[in-house]
C-alpha cells in the first residue's frame, strides 16, 4: 500500500511539474482566458502559420522559448513536423499531407539536394496557403 501511495504521489508530482512547464505560457493573469495546450495545438492546425512574435508576445514568454515548446510538442507527437523561418519570424506547421506531397515529389524526381528540398517544401507550404 506504500509504494502504491509512493507512486501515486510521483505520478502526480510528474503531473504537477508538466502543468508548471507549460502555465506560464498558455494563462492569462486573469485567469478567465486560460487556453489549454490542445487549445494552442488546435489553433496551430487550423492557421498552419503562427507569427512566433504574436504568439510570444500573447502568451509573454520569449520567441526562442516558444520556440523550445513548440520542438517539445513535436517531440511528444502531439503536433506533427514544423519549420522555424527565422528570416520573416514564422512557425509552419507541416502536416502528414505536406510530406506525403514531398515525397511524392522525391519519388518522383529521384534524389534532390537540399536545396532542391528546400524548394519544394516552399511550393508546397505556398500552394497550401493559396487555397
Amino acid at each position: 500500500k506504500e509504494k502504491k501511495e509512493m507512486l501515486e504521489r510521483e505520478r502526480q508530482e510528474i503531473l504537477q511539474n508538466e502543468l508548471n512547464s507549460w502555465k506560464f505560457m498558455f494563462y492569462k493573469s486573469d485567469q478567465k482566458n486560460a487556453v489549454t495546450v490542445n487549445d494552442f495545438i488546435q489553433e496551430l492546425e487550423i492557421k498552419q502559420v503562427i507569427s512566433l512574435d504574436d504568439s510570444a508576445t500573447k502568451f509573454n514568454v520569449s520567441v526562442e522559448m516558444l520556440i523550445q515548446r513548440l520542438r517539445q510538442l513535436e517531440e511528444e507527437g502531439r503536433i506533427q513536423h514544423g519549420i522555424v523561418d527565422e528570416q520573416n519570424r514564422k512557425y509552419h506547421l507541416i502536416t502528414n499531407d505536406d510530406m506525403n506531397q514531398l515525397r511524392e515529389v522525391i519519388s518522383a524526381k529521384g534524389i534532390l539536394t537540399l536545396e532542391e528540398i528546400g524548394k519544394e517544401v516552399t511550393r508546397i507550404l505556398l500552394e497550401k496557403r493559396r487555397q
